[in-house]
């Protein structure tokens, strides 16, 4: 994930001096042809019409990232851990849209995607992953993998993403 983030970290440790950790962030300079013109997530514009989207991440802090995000902007936001749990709450719940971690125990996201387009077909997909391989095969997947929201993803980045998803 550093490495594919553009990162470095280099650690050097002397008997009897200690341990040195220095981490290297690449600099980024936008010009304003690289940003796309949106409202920014800091406005007081508000993203959602009531829609509900279902977020699943084994991580429990990007959960409540995305929770956070999303549900100040005036979604609906429900949570799960796994594709099971989704897949439960699905059963009960209407949703709009699933956004997803694609690399999680059990289920991985590209399965539950599967599974979700067949059982819920309007429901739209956003799928978010910190890792830029593709290891999945079927078209369905290459298809998901392209459209993909790179972790870690801002607010700025999440809620005009997900507005023009559910736009569409």
């Amino acid at each position: 994930f550093v490495q594919q983030s553009g990162c470095a970290i280099h650690i050097s440790s002397q008997p009897g001096q200690g341990t040195q950790r220095v981490g290297y962030l690449p600099s980024y300079i936008s010009s304003a042809a690289d940003e796309p013109v949106v409202k920014t997530a800091d406005s007081s514009w508000d993203y959602s019409c009531g829609e509900t989207i279902l977020v699943v991440d084994d991580e429990n802090a990007l959960c409540g990232l995305a929770n956070e995000i999303l549900g100040k902007h005036g979604y609906k936001v429900l949570c799960a851990e796994n594709g099971k749990k989704a897949l439960e709450i699905l059963e009960t719940e209407s949703v709009d849209l699933l956004f997803s971690d694609v690399i999680m125990p059990g289920m991985d996201g590209y399965e539950l995607a599967s599974r979700v387009k067949k059982s819920y077909p309007d429901i739209i997909i956003q799928m978010a992953s910190g890792f830029s391989d593709m290891r999945h095969k079927s078209e369905f997947d290459k298809k998901m993998h392209q459209q993909r929201l790179l972790k870690t993803y801002s607010s700025k980045r999440l809620l005009p993403r997900i507005r023009a998803l559910l736009d569409r």
